[in-house]
């Protein structure tokens, strides 16, 4: 009788889509940013004239680059001309807090064009860093508004460890906060699947579409079918904001938190 029980639990919990991705999803092989284009499909970085981003690997280079520790994107826009599937391999964050003093942070635009990105799996646990599509994005430095637009991410499976300084995680970005005085724009965003933080004793944030969100303006932002586990900040569209309008947003699905 239990195990029949549970048969028809599992079963029902994986039609509604609420088990974590994590736990049936093939594993990927490797990290993206070991397979980064060496140039993106055209453009020059510009509001008029972004660069253009038509693959996996194009997209990658953004995410290579930022962790590397470039700033030449501050204030660079860029556009996906393509729907992209990232199943290969992991997702290595675009930005990342890696001390109080060494922040490499993803500074520039990205509009998604109305497309969708398929397949992105983050596992920070061995480095026990920020979890999501972004890492750590930030507020320009050049007047030029940073953050992300028109933009799907379907089926994703975040995870990180609670063990750092800043431990976070969320399908769109784990950590966002602008300086004091500006903002970080995200509109028209879409995003399904699981977020997950291994958890101890410490403070941290997970969120549906952000873990921890400081001064951000989301307008039309959707967290669908998520699935959240956190412990002392976890919610179903942000663990932990401060300073931020919310517009026309909403989440659906389950979580669990302290």
């Amino acid at each position: 009788m239990k195990k029949r029980f549970t048969a028809v639990l599992l079963s029902l919990m994986l039609m509604s889509g609420l088990m974590p991705a994590t736990a049936f999803a093939a594993d990927p092989e490797g990290v993206w940013t070991d397979y980064a284009a060496e140039v993106f499909a055209g453009g020059t970085g510009t509001q008029d004239d972004p660069y253009l981003v038509e693959t996996a690997e194009q997209l990658a280079k953004v995410a290579k680059d930022v962790n590397d520790g470039t700033t030449e994107y501050d204030g660079v826009s860029f556009r996906l001309e393509d729907d992209i599937d990232l199943s290969a391999h992991y997702w290595r964050p675009i930005g990342c807090f890696l001390t109080s003093s060494d922040n490499r942070t993803f500074r520039g635009n990205i509009d998604g064009n109305d497309k969708t990105i398929t397949g992105l799996t983050v596992d920070e646990s061995e480095r026990e860093l920020q979890a999501g599509f972004f890492g750590k994005i930030g507020n320009s430095t050049t007047g030029v508004t940073a953050g992300a637009k028109n933009l799907t991410i379907s089926g994703a499976s975040i995870y990180t460890r609670e063990k750092n300084l800043y431990p976070s995680a969320g399908i769109l970005a784990g950590y966002a906060q602008a300086n004091e005085g500006h903002q970080i724009v995200f509109e028209n965003i879409r995003v399904s699947g699981s977020v997950e933080i291994a958890m101890t004793d410490g403070a941290i944030s997970a969120g549906g579409m952000f873990g921890y969100a400081d001064r951000i303006q989301a307008v039309n932002c959707k967290a669908e079918n998520i699935f959240v586990s956190g412990s002392s900040n976890s919610g179903g569209f942000v663990g932990s904001t401060g300073d931020s309008v919310y517009q026309n947003c909403s989440a659906l699905g389950t979580v669990h938190g302290a």
